[in-house]
Formats: structure tokens, sequence, C-alpha cells
């Protein structure tokens, strides 16, 4: 085979991948049929991805210098807290769950070999043409596969999960994830896209995907990534113009059909609601924090720590010990402690090395709101999350 047909051959089966990653319905309710044994159908694409880039460091003989101190970090904290485990906990504790505690960090160490030493060999494949293709044929399949859920319940007759019988139509998959990344890449490298790709990307996650958490995200993040460019005046303009937005969206949810994922959204603007679900889907943290000593405040209480979570007990197929609970914050300080800090750190290490600083910033920002309510390092897109912080969507070629 020529070099010429090789170079072809790897450029469609980039392009393909990135689409099926993009357009599959791999999602909650499809779990299982593209996990098993906590691996997702899409992650084997990005360790052979990672094999390549162990076989060009030894080839080259050159590393790179941001990516090993990110390695060191993480392999250091990992032996850290095996050895915490073995000396300081006397409780026995499934391997399953260690396993699951070692996955996160497992991810991010792929993370830091892909991006110096595949990235670039990935995206020479890929122009903005493409993307904005993908973009606007996701749209048309989020929008397909969600009226087939509102007006059929399709993911009831896939997943026997409880939790979709009783819960509003939501669609959250993969490709949403692209949605929002490239959405956000655009603007903090201040290149917004146009309208029309603008509603491409925005309405599959605002009016289909029912996370509160992530929408919030978003607009707290660009809201402080504009006003952070501009003068009082402006300032005061958009704060009218954001108020005139939060009236017009209000009335919106307040009058959407409940079987709606728009409908989750009503309940932000009752505080007795607020206030209520917050402390329930938080008290696993509160139990447990009770009952920590100083020495679980400063380490946590150990890896494979798992958390009871009262409302997974009419849920047959989950386990009602969980490895994490509704929350990153929570979940690693509980594990963790105060050293749980350093897992933000080598998190927003490993951002800057695929992003400016300016972009690095609001990226960790979007980050750090999203994990106030959902523990993202221990889900299966978290792989997924990591190759679209270092994705380039506003540099690729117009060609």
């Amino acid at each position: 085979m020529s070099s010429s047909s090789l170079i072809v051959l790897k450029k469609n089966g980039i392009r393909g991948f990135i689409a099926l990653i993009v357009l599959l319905p791999i999602t909650n309710f499809t779990q299982i049929y593209h996990t098993k044994f906590q691996l997702s159908i899409y992650y084997f694409f990005f360790i052979g991805t990672t094999l390549n880039s162990i076989y060009k460091i030894i080839l080259r003989n050159k590393v790179n210098k941001n990516s090993i101190i990110g390695l060191c970090l993480l392999v250091l904290f990992l032996c850290f807290y095996l050895f915490h485990y073995l000396i300081f906990i006397d409780e026995q504790r499934s391997v399953i769950n260690i396993l699951k505690d070692i996955k996160p960090i497992l991810l991010l160490t792929i993370g830091f070999l892909y991006i110096p030493y595949t990235r670039k060999d990935i995206f020479r494949f890929l122009d903005q043409k493409f993307i904005n293709r993908i973009i606007k044929i996701n749209f048309i399949v989020c929008s397909v596969i969600y009226f087939l859920m509102y007006k059929f319940r399709i993911d009831q007759y896939i997943s026997n999960d409880s939790y979709f019988k009783i819960n509003e139509t939501r669609y959250l998959t993969l490709g949403s994830y692209f949605c929002v990344f490239y959405l956000l890449n655009h603007i903090f490298n201040g290149k917004p896209p146009s309208l029309k790709y603008l509603f491409y990307s925005a309405m599959p996650v605002i009016l289909y995907t029912g996370n509160r958490t992530l929408v919030l995200s978003i607009l707290i993040t660009v809201l402080i990534y504009y006003l952070s460019k501009l003068t009082a005046k402006k300032i005061l303009g958009i704060v009218l113009s954001g108020v005139g937005i939060l009236v017009s969206f209000t009335f919106l949810v307040n009058n959407v059909n409940e079987n709606s994922g728009l409908y989750r959204f009503k309940s932000l603007i009752s505080y007795d609601y607020l206030e209520k679900a917050l402390s329930n889907r938080f008290s696993p943290f509160f139990y447990e924090f009770k009952n920590s000593s100083i020495l679980d405040i400063i380490f946590g209480k150990g890896i494979g720590k798992t958390f009871f979570i009262p409302w997974f007990v009419y849920r047959d197929n989950i386990d009602d010990y969980n490895i994490y609970i509704d929350s990153l914050y929570f979940t690693l300080f509980l594990k963790y402690g105060l050293f749980s800090i350093f897992i933000y750190l080598i998190i927003y290490n490993y951002i800057r090395l695929g992003n400016n600083k300016n972009v690095s910033i609001f990226y960790m920002l979007f980050f750090l709101i999203l994990s106030f309510t959902n523990a993202i390092v221990y889900q299966f897109p978290f792989l997924w999350i990591l190759i679209l912080l270092a994705f380039p969507f506003s540099e690729l070629d117009k060609s």
C-alpha cells in the first residue's frame, strides 16, 4: 500500500470514528450495550493512541516535560493512597471498587500521553467543514431519537432500569458534550459560531439533555467570560438582557409538558425544592462527614470507599453502595481529604497542555461548576471530555 493510500485510509478512519462517537446513542439507557467491565466501546481507540504515544516516546527518546510532570503527580498520588489503604484502612474493600477509584487516574494518564504525542496526527485529518457537518447531523439524529423517546419511550424498552420509568425524558450523549465544547472553544477563542451552528449545537444540550447543572455551567462560564472583557456600562446592559432572558426562560419552563426534558428546570425557581433537593442529594456526604476523624479530613477515608445511596434502593440492577455521590467535591474530599486538591491541580495542568492560559482558566471554571452536582471523573464520558478539552475546534482548517 502506497503512503498516499495509507494517509487516505487513516483520514477516513479517524473521521469515521469521530462521527460514530458523536452520532451513536452512547448514553445512559444504552450503557448495557456500550460498556463492559467499566470500559465503554469508545475507550479502545484512545487506548490505541496511548500505545502509539508510548511507541513514539521509545522511538524518538524524547518526552514532553509538562506531560511527564502530570504523569509523575498521578503516579505519586496513586502510590500514596494505595500505601494509605494498606497501612491505615482496617476494613475490607472490594478490589472492583478500588479499581473504580484507580480508573479516573488511568484515564488521565491516557490524556497526558495523548495530547503531546498523538493529538496533532489526528487533527491534521479534520477540518471545520467536517466538524460543522457533524454538528448539523447530530442535531437531526438527537431530534429524531428524542422524539422517539418522548412519544414511544424507547429508552424504557431498551433498559429495564426503573430510573427511566419514573423520570423525565432525557437524552445526554457523547455527542452532547461534543456540542458543548464546540460552543465553548469557539467562544473562548473569540470566534463564536454563526447563528445557524449556534442553534445546531445549543439546542440538543438545552432541549434534550435535561441536565440543569450542565446548562447552568455553560451559561455561567460564558457570562463570566464576556463580563471579564467589558466595561461597566456594557456589563449593566448584559445584566439587564440576562434578566430578560431569565424571565422568558422561566415563562417557557412554566408552560412545558411534565415529560419534557425542560420540565426539570421548573424546579429551579422553587427555593423550597432546591433546599430539599440539595440536602437530600448530598445526604450521603453529611452522614459520612459526621463520622469523620481529623485524619479523615486531612487524608480522607481512602481509595475504594463507597457510600450508601438511599434513592438507589428502588433500582434492582444498581448496588445501593456506590463509589461516588452526586458531587465531585464531596466525593473526592471524603476519599482523599484535603489532599483531593491535587486532583484539581492535575486536571488544570492537563487542560493547560492543550490550550492557552486564557482558554484553560475558563475551561477549568466550567469543569468546577459542572462538578458541583456531578462526579464527572467517575462517569463513562470522562475520557471523551478529556479529549474534548484538548480538541481545537476553532483552530481547524476551513478547507
